[in-house]
């Protein structure tokens, strides 16, 4: 405990005694009360006269120990008023004692402190967003895909980044959620009726009803996939079958627009200055009864933000997509095992090792599997009800890194392989 010398030379050198009763307790010092040599050994911090201190007793010995008492704080400054104080040798020895223990505390936190910074001086700083970008570009390629693909991947990452800190609405837009699991990409048609299907939703027709976009969902009936579409008036479901099309139910109602007609403006071109005519159609809402039954697909082309920044780079590069069922999201199993789908493909990764493959969703008798292209070791899993991927045995990923490049430009590729095993993969969204 620090010692007070205002305190000090109020009742020592002074000589007024009443001073201390106001002031903090001086601890492990003598004091002389009636006779006895007693020193106070601790106080509680607050300066509250119920605050409980210690008084040491060294003169009262009890089985070859000091003996101790407890009073209040307000006691006891009463009774070292009527003490023969400590001597300023006394007081200034603690004092110093304090001292030395107080700067060989601020010593060691010192030290700690710097060791502290030591370590993390040495830390390996953080990798920029430009080494981020090139290490993802950089895993995509060792994994086979085209690098157009990889590099229009990245690109749309920094534009979605960029448009956030500008219009983080537009943002939101490009950077293309969505949740892990199911969904259809193609035209699927039958009878009267079109769907065409995308990740972001579906664009029904009938009969003279215009296109008109729709949520819809696909989940597991057992272990078969259903495709529910939130249509007016009543949504319906679509079975996905074993040869790839969709079986619906034989007619349904559906509510839309049909065009009545058109209404025509004149508008002047701002470059040449001639008029021209602009038609625009006027909508009536109406109901249609549509035939379904079995629906067929056939591709739509790619539809992502990806595609377009792909386009930009290479056209013409752009992977034509199947239609069919498709899967998103990372999907982790034990040991380092784990799928990611893409729009273009699904890497399979173990380790560091990882290769890119096509892939399909094929329903077979009751499973609905997913069938990984590889021409060594076809991958075969299911697809189960909750959403779960499940695998059997061990798998051998015979992956590539990137070592060097020819003076053309070439990159040059070493092996990289790794075995694991496969058991089952639980799904995270990608974004």
């Amino acid at each position: 405990m620090k010692i007070d010398l205002k305190n000090y030379v109020l009742t020592v050198v002074l000589g007024i005694p009443g001073a201390a009763s106001a002031q903090t307790v001086l601890t492990n010092v003598t004091y002389i009360c009636a006779g006895e040599h007693i020193f106070i050994d601790y106080c509680d911090k607050s300066e509250a006269d119920t605050a409980r201190c210690a008084i040491a007793h060294p003169e009262k010995l009890y089985n070859g120990g000091l003996t101790f008492t407890y009073d209040t704080k307000g006691n006891v400054r009463k009774l070292l008023s009527t003490c023969v104080q400590p001597t300023a040798e006394e007081i200034a020895r603690e004092a110093a004692f304090e001292k030395r223990v107080k700067d060989q505390q601020d010593a060691a936190q010192k030290k700690n402190l710097a060791g502290m910074a030591s370590a993390r001086s040495f830390a390996p700083p953080p990798p920029t967003q430009l080494e981020r970008e090139q290490g993802e570009i950089r895993e995509c390629i060792e994994a086979g895909r085209e690098p157009t693909t990889c590099m229009g991947e990245t690109m749309s990452k920094s534009l979605q980044g960029m448009m956030a800190e500008v219009n983080p609405a537009m943002a939101k837009t490009m950077a293309n959620e969505h949740p892990a699991g199911l969904y259809l990409t193609g035209v699927y048609k039958g009878g009267n009726f079109t769907a065409n299907f995308g990740q972001d939703g579906v664009s029904v027709s009938c009969r003279d009803l215009v296109p008109e976009g729709h949520s819809y969902t696909v989940q597991m009936n057992g272990n078969r996939a259903v495709v529910n579409i939130q249509a007016q008036p009543q949504p319906f479901s679509l079975t996905f079958r074993p040869d790839g099309t969709l079986m619906g139910p034989a007619t349904i109602d559906l509510k839309g627009n049909i065009v009545a007609g058109y209404s025509t403006q004149w508008k002047i071109n701002s470059s040449t200055n001639i008029p021209y005519a602009e038609s625009t159609p006027i909508l009536r809402a109406t109901t249609q009864r549509c035939e379904i039954g079995g629906l067929k697909g056939s591709t739509s082309g790619p539809q992502t933000t990806v595609t377009m920044t792909m386009d930009l780079l290479d056209p013409g590069s752009t992977k034509v997509i199947p239609s069919g069922l498709r899967v998103n999201g990372q999907y982790f199993g034990i040991a380092g095992f784990a799928i990611k789908f893409h729009t273009d493909a699904a890497v399979v990764r173990c380790g560091a090792a990882s290769v890119a493959h096509d892939y399909r969703m094929v329903q077979q008798d009751n499973q609905l599997l997913l069938e990984l292209k590889d021409t060594a070791h076809p991958i075969v899993l299911a697809y189960r009800s909750d959403g779960t991927l499940a695998g059997a045995g061990p798998i051998q990923v015979n992956g590539r890194k990137i070592v060097g490049k020819k003076e053309n430009g070439d990159l040059i590729f070493a092996p990289q392989n790794a075995a694991c095993t496969m058991g089952v993969l639980s799904a995270q969204s990608v974004h």
